[in-house]
C-alpha cells in the first residue's frame, strides 16, 4: 500500500511553528521507507531529503478548496491507498484512498474573538472534514476531546498520537542568555498574543516568591497582547 504524506506546511509559515516541527519530524521518520512519497507545493523552496516527492500545482492559498479539485486526480495517478494530511482539512472523497487526518488544535473556535473570519472558516473546514477521515489524529487528548464536543466526532474514530520532541532544539545547541539567572524560576516558552491566556498565569505567580521568565517572539502587528 503507497501512503502520501503531505508536507506542503513546510512551505508555508507553518513551518516556523508547532506544526511544522511535527510534519518535519513526520517526513524525516519515514524518509527512507518507499512505501511513503511526500507532497508538496511545486517551486524552489521544496525541502530536500524527503524521498520520494509529488508536486501539486494547486495554489497557495485557498488550500481547503483547490485540494478537492487537484488531489484526487493525483491520488489515482500515483496508487495512494492511504492519504494523510498532516494540517489541511482533508480533500473530497476519493475511492480506494483512506484519510488519515492530524488536528493540531480547535483554537480559532474555542477563541474565536481574537482570529479573522477567514481564519475561523478554514479552522471549522478542517473540523468538518475530520468527519471524512478513516481515523483521525490530535495531537493531544485536549484537542480530541473538543473534535468530539465542537465536530461531534466519535472517538472511536480517534487516536491520539503526542508530538515527537524536537532533537534541533538539543541542549549543546543551546545559546546561554546574556543576564544571568536566578537559582530558582518559573519558565514560560511560547507566543504572547492573546490566545495563549497569559493574564491567568500571571495571576496564578502573583503570590508566588518565584520570578517568572517568559521566552517567546513578541505578538504580530494586529494581534492583541495580554
Amino acid at each position: 500500500m503507497r501512503v502520501l504524506i503531505d508536507g506542503r506546511p513546510l512551505q508555508t509559515p507553518s513551518r516556523f511553528r508547532g506544526i511544522g516541527r511535527y510534519v518535519g519530524h513526520v517526513v524525516r521518520a519515514f524518509a527512507g521507507d518507499d512505501r511513503c512519497a511526500f507532497l508538496f507545493f511545486r517551486g524552489d523552496d521544496v525541502p530536500g531529503g524527503a524521498g520520494e516527492t509529488l508536486l501539486s500545482g494547486s495554489p497557495r492559498r485557498l488550500i481547503t478548496l483547490s485540494d478537492s479539485l487537484y488531489l484526487p486526480p493525483m491520488f489515482r495517478r500515483c496508487g495512494a491507498g492511504v492519504y494523510h494530511s498532516t494540517a489541511f482539512a482533508l480533500p473530497r472523497r476519493t475511492q480506494g484512498t483512506r484519510f488519515l487526518l492530524t488536528i493540531h488544535d480547535l483554537t480559532q473556535l474555542k477563541l474565536s474573538g481574537h482570529f479573522p473570519w477567514r481564519q475561523r472558516r478554514v479552522a471549522r473546514r478542517i473540523a468538518l472534514s475530520a468527519r471524512r477521515a478513516d481515523l483521525v489524529l490530535p495531537i493531544s487528548a485536549s484537542t480530541a476531546a473538543d473534535l468530539e464536543e465542537l465536530a461531534g466526532i466519535e472517538p472511536a474514530r480517534m487516536r491520539v498520537v503526542y508530538p515527537m520532541l524536537d532533537d534541533r532544539l538539543a541542549p549543546e545547541r543551546a545559546r546561554k542568555p546574556e543576564t544571568p539567572l536566578p537559582a530558582a524560576y518559573l519558565l514560560y516558552a511560547g507566543g504572547a498574543d492573546g490566545t495563549k491566556n497569559l493574564e491567568t498565569l500571571l495571576r496564578a505567580v502573583a503570590g508566588l516568591d518565584v520570578p517568572l521568565l517568559i521566552a517567546g517572539p513578541s505578538p504580530r502587528p494586529g494581534r492583541r497582547s495580554c
